[in-house]
């Protein structure tokens, strides 16, 4: 357990590390999925107002963690027996029910869910197929409201909505934790349902965990067959118990958190970079989804630190009345998003390398793509309109697109909009707007586009 820094042998005062052990000792699992349904186990426990406050709002416990593996290299198990029974045990004790239904719910059976308030939507879901999921919710539609329901539910506000069935008149408040589980064979298969899930906030909001199972080969009988392992009375073994047990006192930790002098400075230190990251990347590169993934790390890793820091001082907090994140909470936090980082640079590796490579334009003859790149560098700067003209599609068709496209993903040109352009038409002046076609004056900003390499050739 050396990588995360876990040493704590006792439950209650450290339950993250203990709690993955157990997995790790029961499944063939790698730590960093043991370590992140450890702490998305301990975080569907913790009240929704255990919360730190930033700059930008409230910083809550709640996490989503999908796993892409191949089917049947237990996927669910972890879930199915253990995490599920532990939770059972826990609504049972206390009259609550922090297993919640499926995502793959209506929008108004969630609501409905949500404002009851003898249930309320606080706790754990778990989405076996998380490529299921998705496809549901996108409805083959390029926008869908489903998307921005769940999306929300990670913020932990479910926004008013009226139809026949729901009147909310007020914005709910909402907790919800997720385990997903998939296997890349049906993730990749249709990429562009992840990707419109992404866009739509679902997928960046989302922590994955990428590995290839290795299975033991010197399983013993002892081992595979324990003797007081389950308890049919109970449906929980003894070990379980105990876990179970220690979430009953994690539950009591409703109190605000905040972060000493140390941890501010590692945290803001880590922001800065991350930023910087960030706007490395641009908004007019081919990996701009990046940027919305990444933006997003910082708030991620204080999530994780706050879990870790309840995780290991459990009774210290309960008699200060308030949590405090150290240091070393907001180191385990980084490592925790730097390893997602390496993650999800293997999904857009994979993203890219399943889908038929340049779709569109390799049904449109490499010498149309030429043309269009060859006249850009005669202009060297060119407007939308002009390009159009140039190339017989003054009406700006699907292929016109597809071809610039793939002119700016393969980095042969760059585009130029917004407040840019409208800087560029004015240092240009009337003349060369005029041979721009761009109309004077300039109401809407217009698209440029500059060129900047050749096409490489393929071998």
């Amino acid at each position: 357990m050396d990588d995360y820094g876990l040493t704590s042998k006792k439950i209650v005062e450290h339950f993250i590390p203990r709690f993955s052990a157990m997995l790790h000792d029961r499944y063939p699992l790698p730590e960093e999925w043991t370590v992140k349904l450890a702490c998305t186990t301990l975080a569907s426990v913790i009240p929704r107002n255990a919360r730190l406050k930033t700059k930008y709002g409230f910083n809550r416990c709640n996490i989503w963690n999908v796993v892409v593996t191949e089917s049947g290299f237990f996927k669910s198990a972890p879930f199915d027996n253990v995490i599920k029974l532990i939770l059972n045990y826990v609504d049972e004790k206390t009259d609550q029910y922090h297993i919640l239904p499926s995502t793959a719910s209506s929008i108004e059976g969630i609501i409905d869910r949500a404002i009851d308030e003898e249930v309320k939507l606080e706790g754990l879901m778990f989405q076996d197929e998380l490529t299921a999921w998705l496809k549901e919710a996108g409805e083959g539609k390029k926008y869908s409201p489903t998307f921005e329901y769940y999306s929300r539910m990670w913020d932990g506000w479910l926004d008013p909505r009226e139809t026949r069935t729901v009147k909310v008149r007020r914005p709910i408040p909402v907790y919800v934790c997720l385990i997903g589980a998939t296997t890349p064979k049906y993730l990749f298969k249709d990429p562009k349902i992840f990707i419109d899930s992404f866009f739509q906030g679902v997928g960046n909001r989302i922590d994955y965990t990428i590995y290839t199972a290795n299975l033991p080969e010197d399983c013993r009988s002892d081992d595979l067959f324990p003797r007081e392992r389950w308890s049919e009375e109970d449906k929980l073994d003894r070990e379980l118990k105990e876990f179970a047990n220690a979430l009953l006192e994690y539950m009591k930790c409703k109190y605000p958190i905040y972060l000493d002098e140390d941890a501010k400075r590692i945290s803001a230190e880590f922001l800065n970079k991350t930023n910087e990251l960030i706007n490395k990347i641009g908004p007019a590169s081919r990996f701009s989804f990046k940027r919305s993934y990444y933006v997003r790390d910082w708030q991620k890793s204080l999530k994780y630190a706050q879990i870790h820091a309840i995780s290991r001082g459990l009774k210290k907090w309960l008699h200060a009345k308030q949590v405090i994140v150290e240091s070393e909470d907001i180191e385990f936090g980084i490592k925790v998003i730097l390893r997602n980082r390496k993650n999800f640079e293997q999904l857009v590796e994979k993203w890219i390398a399943s889908v038929p490579e340049k779709e569109e334009v390799a049904q449109t003859d490499i010498r149309i793509v030429l043309r269009y790149l060859n006249i850009i560098k005669e202009y060297k700067l060119i407007s939308s309109q002009k390009l159009a003209y140039e190339v017989g599609a003054a009406s700006r068709d699907n292929r016109f697109y597809n071809i610039i496209k793939f002119l700016l993903e393969s980095g042969c040109i760059s585009q130029i909009s917004g407040q840019r352009a409208r800087e560029e038409v004015m240092l240009r002046g009337p003349k060369w707007c005029e041979k721009m076609l761009i109309k004077l004056p300039v109401r809407r900003a217009p698209i440029l586009y500059r060129y900047e390499k050749d096409l490489e050739r393929r071998s």
